[in-house]
């Protein structure tokens, strides 16, 4: 193991091209399909290790919590079972990624932890293994340990590459607290009778052929998030917000996760740049980033 030495990943927040429930579990969990994307935006992720057990987690914003609630020290607590090695971490996060927003904020900061103290630990072991203690953590983990444009099923955890999505210019905000997810898959459940009605499921096939076609125009249109018709109506500044990137020039619109972020896809980084001077005027935190 390496002592004394300090590593630093980024952890790049994701965004769902097409997220959709396909059911609901006997054990209260649901199954979802999702076409998850990392974006350019990112936290910093400093892990040392330490010779005591002590854990030490710091952050550079109010707010994060520095103790087992959070999912770096989840990751190390898993990590360091699966393994069976005794040490100490000092996790350092330099957070950009908004908290509660539907942008795998928590989820990418675990991954990453798991990626350094894979390094730190000259850990050997294959990728099939972490991706398993990644799940262990939270359903998003796994995508965010590998990142890219993934296909991820069940409750997120077993993913599918699929062709790459072309570059994209984005904005990402949000403005206001963030959503309960378990709220808003009890909000969805009620609304679609624990999805054994038939209803509209969005066009996965349009989006995949569009992606392996790496047709942008196509791409944008088949968007999906069934997330939006629970946690729009209750968050008007979803609307807002989608309202002023659509009037910069944004090709479309759409919630990321359970929300409340939304991104909005532009054809330049020039109108990117200009709605996301206007959405921060609006009292909004936002990001310029891309695919």
């Amino acid at each position: 193991m390496i002592f004394n030495r300090k590593f630093t990943e980024k952890a790049f927040a994701k965004i769902n091209l097409y997220l959709d429930v396909t059911s609901k579990r006997s054990d209260g969990f649901h199954d979802i399909k999702s076409i998850m994307q990392s974006v350019s935006l990112f936290d910093d992720i400093t892990v040392s290790l330490s010779e005591s057990c002590e854990d030490i987690i710091t952050c550079n914003i109010e707010g994060i919590p520095t103790d087992e609630r959070n999912l770096a020290i989840k990751a190390a607590d898993a990590f360091r079972s699966a393994v069976g090695l005794t040490f100490g971490v000092n996790i350092h996060i330099e957070k950009r990624i908004p908290a509660s927003a539907g942008l795998a904020g928590g989820s990418t900061d675990a991954a990453a932890v798991l990626r350094l103290l894979k390094k730190l630990t000259e850990s050997d072991i294959p990728t099939d293994e972490m991706l398993k203690i990644a799940a262990s953590i939270g359903a998003d983990v796994p995508f965010c340990y590998i990142g890219g444009t993934m296909l991820c099923e069940g409750k997120g955890e077993l993913l599918r590459g699929i062709p790459a999505c072309p570059k994209m210019h984005l904005v990402v905000a949000i403005k206001g607290e963030g959503v309960s997810t378990p709220w808003a898959y009890g909000e969805l459940d009620a609304r679609y009778g624990d999805f054994a009605e038939e209803r509209d499921k969005g066009s996965f096939h349009a989006l995949y052929c569009a992606l392996e076609d790496n047709d942008k125009k196509r791409i944008i249109k088949n968007l999906y998030n069934i997330f939006e018709s629970v946690t729009e109506p209750e968050r008007p500044e979803i609307g807002k917000l989608k309202e002023i990137m659509t009037a910069h020039g944004a090709k479309s619109t759409l919630m990321s996760g359970s929300g409340p972020s939304v991104f909005g896809i532009f054809e330049d980084e020039e109108p990117a740049h200009t709605a996301e001077k206007s959405l921060i005027e609006y009292g909004a935190k936002a990001h310029y980033c891309t695919i």
